[in-house]
């Protein structure tokens, strides 16, 4: 739900939203549509092409067979991600979402919608520290083993959860010209390891 354009800022700054982060909030929602319509593509290829022969292998390489049974959603999120984007289809050599670029070649939407499928496919997972949060809209994240290259995520959800030097692991990817991340989210809390308060 959109906030009031005259209340305060989710983000916390105690400005009006239209003062404040509603550009931000914009941005992120403009793209919204477009990523649900991709996301089901790649879901209904990979469960009419691949789902049912596969599956079994998958999960005893995943090492969780009861993962589809677990009622946690983002551990399920977790393994969909990793089979799209890791697991190698054996008699096809490559990985499911590879495969759905090749074969949907003349079905894409727009060009725009290419665009995300590749750089979703090209999106790698990597450790990320949070450096400053807009709660409500998204969050600045330093890569850890990339010189430090800065980002903003434009993610609500986890902008609810996340804390300041919290670790991300995450794999995100640009859609126009904001970054947003692909499936998935493994979060190393400063809260439940203290350990990481004294690497700051």
């Amino acid at each position: 739900m959109k906030p009031d354009r005259n209340g305060s800022c989710p983000c916390g700054s105690n400005k009006k939203f239209k003062h404040c982060c509603i550009g931000l909030h914009n941005e992120r929602i403009r793209w919204d549509g477009l990523e649900d319509s991709l996301r089901n593509k790649i879901y209904e290829y990979w469960k009419e092409f691949y789902y049912d022969k596969y599956i079994d292998g998958a999960l005893n390489i995943y090492g969780d067979k009861d993962i589809e049974s677990c009622e946690d959603i983002s551990k399920r999120r977790l393994f969909f991600d990793w089979f799209i984007h890791d697991y190698i289809i054996p008699d096809k050599r490559d990985t499911v979402i590879r495969l759905f670029l090749r074969e949907y070649q003349d079905r894409f939407v727009d060009e725009l919608e290419r665009n995300t499928a590749i750089a979703w496919s090209n999106s790698l997972f990597r450790f990320f520290e949070i450096l400053d949060i807009k709660k409500g809209v998204g969050y600045e994240v330093k890569d850890i083993f990339n010189e430090g290259k800065e980002l903003f995520i434009y993610d609500k959800s986890s902008s609810e959860i996340v804390k300041k030097y919290d670790i991300q692991y995450i794999r995100p990817y640009p859609i126009g010209n904001i970054t947003r991340i692909a499936s998935g989210v493994i979060l190393l809390s400063r809260v439940t390891y203290p350990l990481f308060e004294t690497m700051y």
